[in-house]
């Protein structure tokens, strides 16, 4: 299963678009998750600095997935949730600077992460730079992708910030996640 966006995005005003598009999603509604069959399987943020905190979905089964692997330059993806207390959704992006291929684990290079904070306001606070993007496992038969991203980012007064975060102002974090997804070409 390889969930795709349409063809070309452009990096990042795209999936900042997204990111916005759905933290404005107001609906409660998900489909019933049987044995986490959903595309997410876990995530856990931990961050220090400017926003300090340990974030996890509050229910894993309407954390949101939109992700495109099968292009030829790079891959892209953002995992979204909401934690159980204090923001109204969280939000990590990712895009690296080169294909991701099948099974391949190890260190990835990636242009840069994006970590978004919404409350309820709809209102955001974003961290956007390099970081270290290690890939766990990759198999795209189960499908299965496990990963850390870790850094530090300074902020961001991107496209969907209501105020810009000075980039004095930054984040240490480690995100953790496990997909029931894979990324890779299989040419």
């Amino acid at each position: 299963m390889n969930y795709k966006l349409g063809s070309y995005l452009p990096s990042p005003w795209c999936f900042a678009l997204l990111l916005t598009l759905a933290a404005c999603d107001s609906s409660n509604e998900a489909e019933p998750q049987v044995n986490n069959s959903g595309p997410v399987r876990s995530v856990q943020l931990k961050t220090s600095g400017s926003i300090s905190g340990e974030f996890s979905p509050a229910d894993e089964s309407k954390t949101k997935l939109v992700a495109r692997c099968d292009s030829g330059d790079f891959a892209i993806f953002t995992i979204l949730f909401r934690p159980a207390e204090g923001w109204r959704q969280v939000g990590a992006s990712v895009q690296t600077k080169d294909a991701i291929k099948a099974g391949q684990t190890g260190p990835v290079e990636i242009d840069w992460v994006l970590i978004t904070f919404t409350d309820d306001n709809y209102d955001a606070t974003e961290f956007r730079g390099p970081a270290e993007f290690v890939i766990n496992s990759n198999d795209i038969n189960a499908p299965r992708l496990s990963a850390t991203i870790k850094g530090q980012i300074p902020g961001y007064g991107g496209i969907m910030a209501t105020e810009k975060v000075e980039p004095d102002r930054s984040i240490d974090f480690k995100f953790d996640f496990d997909l029931n997804f894979a990324c890779g070409l299989t040419g």
